[in-house]
This record gives C-alpha cells, structure tokens and sequence, in this order.
C-alpha cells in the first residue's frame, strides 16, 4: 500500500509544481491551470494503468461476451453514478443558493472553507483507502464479522485522525485565514470553515461505513435514498435564505442532512449483512464522542487566556495533540490494541 503515499507525495509537489508554473504562463491564468490539472490526472491514470499491468497478471484487457455480466455491472455503476449526481448536486447546488442570495463574495467565502475541508480529508480518504481491500476480501470470504470489526477499526480511528487536525484548525481558524489570506478574507469564511469542519468529521462514519457497502454490492437502495436525501438539502436551504436566515444556515441543512444519512448508511448494511447495533455504538460512537468532549476542553481554556497570534497557536496545537494522544490511548484503543502500541513503541526505541 506504500504506493497510495507516493502517488499523494507526487500530487501534492506537482499541484505546488503548477501553481508556480502561472508566473509563466503563455495564456490566461484559469485556462493554463485547468489545463496543467487536466495533464496531471492524465498522466496519474496513465501510471496506475501501467503499474497495475506490470504488478497484477489477472488485470489483462480482453472482451468478453457476457451480457448478463454487462447488465450486472451497468446496474451496479448506474445507481453508483446517481450518488455521485446527488453529491455534486449538493454542493454546486450551495453555490447558486449562495450567490442568488448574496453574490460571489459569499461564493469565495465557501470555495475556502471547502479547499480547507479538502485539506484535511485526504488524510482520511488514504487510511480507508488501505482497508478498503481487505474489506471487500472478508465479504467475499464470507467472514463478515471481520469485516464489520474492520469497518468499525476504520470508522473510529479515521475519526479521531480527522480530529486532531480539525480541532486546533477549528480554534484558530481566524488567525489562520489572516496568515492565509492577510486582511482580504470574505465574509463569513470563518462561520463557513468551522461548519464545514464539523461536518466533514460527522462524515468520517458515513465513509468508513461506505466500505462495507461497497463490498457487499447491493448498492440500489443505499444511493437511491440517501442520495435523494442529499439533494433534500437544497429546497430546505432554500427555505431557510428565504426567511432570513444568515448565509451559514444553509450548511446547517447540510450538517442536518448528512447526519441522517449516517445513520441510514449503517442501518441499510445491516439490512443486507446483519451486525449488532451495540457493538457499533460501544466501539465506534461513545469512545470517540468522549474521546471528543474531553478533547475540547483544553484548547477551549487556551483561547479564553491567551490573545490570537503565533504563541497560541504553538501552545494549543501543542497540548491539544499531546492530550489527545493520551485520551485516544486510554479510552480509544481496547487492552490488546494498547498492548500491541506499546510492544511496538519499545521495539521502536530499542533499534535507536
């Protein structure tokens, strides 16, 4: 799996490498950009065409003839797309509500609150990404109760692993827009960031969950319905612009929404593949919800003493991170996992 951190190493120097090609750039800036973007995926799908054909002798192109195949996997990526539709739905269908009812400067306000929640996503999107195939191998093994134990692994500890990097961007996510953006930062950013940060949390269940749903292959009722409910956000957030409401209640329906689809997701696979309910809420909801209370009591403590700048942000990104760690070893991991992090920790410390 070491090749998914080169391919992230790659793309984050060659997005930096781009960007800095604009200073050189023969046509408009946008349309240079789009173009250099279009290139890089190009030649990324070109290299996992070529490695995969190198390193996978079952992965050969050949035809076959096989229709009932065709419709299977029709319908399979059918119902997949119409996720896919809802989801694009769902945030470009923010962006006209937005500027309908405020204009671009609101526009820009979300475009960085959503670069911000990219950010912080890929770490999450590369740790699922490793479990994902070892997901789908116990299904078809029919050893189903190690891949709800797998999903529930990977369910809590992406959570907490998008939570230390959420929590002291969320505290000091103005001084980080000013760092950022200097004195030029759009109304609402900052309102728009810590929703979207929130939300982007709340989802780490729903992905992780996503796995198991993916593996079990029944995937028509799952995006039919959920996909239909995240496109409901868009009438609700409509009605609420239309009342008054302030430009962030629209990714309060968002939030609303989304946090019902969670629970829809886990309760849809347990339709299909049957798990206890309990064991989810003990393993995956009630450590990380403490793990999170307790967490955001330090930094919460260092923002009401201490004044926004430089010093602040070291000392809480510092203990908060610190503080984590303790309460993710104490209350997050069962007694064989903290057995198996200390094992490994000493073997660590003795080849030094």
């Amino acid at each position: 799996m070491s090749i998914y951190a080169y391919i992230g190493i790659y793309e984050s120097f060659t997005q930096l490498f781009i960007v800095y090609l604009l200073k050189i750039s023969p046509i408009d800036n946008l349309i240079f950009y789009a173009f250099l973007l279009m290139i890089n995926k190009i030649l990324l799908v070109l290299f996992y065409w070529i490695y995969v054909h190198k390193n996978y002798i079952e992965c050969k192109f050949r035809l076959v003839n096989d229709t009932f195949l065709y419709k299977k996997l029709l319908r399979y990526s059918g119902w997949d797309i119409f996720g896919g539709i809802a989801v694009v739905c769902q945030g470009q269908g923010v962006n006209i509500l937005l500027n309908i009812f405020f204009g671009p400067v609101v526009n820009a306000a979300m475009a960085i609150a959503l670069q911000i929640q990219t950010a912080v996503s890929v770490f999450v999107s590369n740790i699922l990404t490793a479990i994902r195939p070892q997901v789908i191998k116990s299904f078809a093994d029919t050893n189903f109760e190690r891949m709800y134990n797998l999903t529930f692994y990977a369910a809590k500890f992406s959570y907490l692993l998008m939570l230390s990097l959420v929590l002291p961007i969320f505290f000091e996510i103005d001084f980080i827009l000013q760092i950022w953006l200097g004195e030029n930062v759009p109304q609402s950013t900052s309102s728009f960031s810590k929703i979207v940060l929130i939300t982007a949390l709340m989802e780490t269940f729903h992905t992780a969950s996503l796995m198991a749903y993916h593996a079990i292959g029944k995937n028509k009722i799952g995006n039919l319905i959920g996909g239909s409910l995240m496109i409901c956000a868009l009438p609700f957030g409509y009605i609420l612009l239309k009342f008054g409401y302030p430009p962030y209640s629209v990714f309060i329906a968002i939030f609303v929404v989304n946090f019902l689809q969670m629970f829809f997701g886990w309760y849809i696979i347990h339709r299909y593949v049957s798990y206890k309910y309990m064991c989810l809420i003990r393993n995956v909801y009630i450590p990380s919800i403490l793990i999170t209370v307790l967490s955001v009591i330090a930094p919460f403590l260092i923002c009401s003493k201490l004044g926004p700048g430089w010093p602040r942000i070291v000392i809480l990104t510092s203990i908060t991170e610190l503080i984590l760690a303790l309460l993710i070893f104490s209350i997050g991991l069962n007694k064989s996992e903290r057995i198996q992090v200390f094992n490994l920790t000493t073997s660590k410390l003795k080849k030094i």
